[in-house]
């Protein structure tokens, strides 16, 4: 399920649009051109050219900056949302999280050598049943 509208960049990267975040977020259209200065612009955390490109948009003759977001440097600003919705996004990467740190691996990956050789047994085994009545 797509949030929010999410594009591919010159580079192949996953972008989205920072104003469509900021909507999505729940703020109020009036103090975008602020709320991008400080959590886009004036980050500390964020580069130019590697969480975002800026660009201009014209809507109804008015010109209006806008911001080419990457998705991981969008999660961080969701994150930090205090919104209803930025809450809900928090709530959606914890979930992820838990779900994550209770799949079983589909495979064991041994660390040592024993280990290997006894895994390779084991699969040996589930390929092709040792007998042992012909002993």
């Amino acid at each position: 399920m797509e949030l929010i509208k999410i594009q591919e960049n010159d580079k192949g990267q996953k972008v989205v649009s920072a104003k469509d975040l900021y909507l999505f977020l729940g703020y109020d259209k009036s103090n975008w051109a602020s709320w991008s200065k400080k959590n886009i612009i004036n980050n500390d955390f964020s580069i130019e050219n590697t969480d975002y490109v800026g660009f201009v948009l014209t809507t109804n003759g008015n010109e209006t900056t806008d911001f080419a977001l990457t998705l991981d440097f969008a999660k961080r600003i969701s994150m930090m949302a205090r919104t209803e919705k930025g809450e809900e996004v928090r709530k959606y990467f914890i979930e992820c999280e838990k779900q994550l740190l209770e799949v079983k691996p589909i495979f064991q990956v041994p660390t040592t050598f024993k280990e290997a050789l006894l895994l390779a047994v084991e699969q040996q085994e589930k390929i092709e049943p040792v007998s042992y009545t012909h002993l």
